[in-house]
């Protein structure tokens, strides 16, 4: 098995297309390199982000419940006062 490649490998690999000005429109790359990339993304066809992919799903059921029990009981906050602190100036 070949040793793993850095990224300066990985881009001295690289081959470029580019148009009638010079910039680049597509990359060539060789098929093992772009299977050994593939090889290190994670597995994931739902679209969710990997992190929410990992998340337990009877996790995130027992929040929702807890949630609608909150929005039922009253103790719901608009959604204005849920951003605040949250959003980056």
């Amino acid at each position: 098995m070949a040793a793993p490649m850095d990224i300066s490998q990985i881009k001295a690999c690289l081959k470029y297309v580019t148009d009638a000005n010079g910039d680049k429109t597509e990359v060539i790359v060789p098929v093992e390199v772009w299977n050994t990339v593939i090889s290190h993304l994670p597995d994931v066809e739902s679209g969710l982000h990997p992190i929410d992919e990992l998340e337990d799903n009877h996790k995130i059921l027992s929040d929702l419940q807890d949630s609608l029990r909150q929005v039922a009981d009253g103790e719901s906050s608009p959604i204005a006062e849920l951003w605040t602190g949250m959003v980056k100036d």
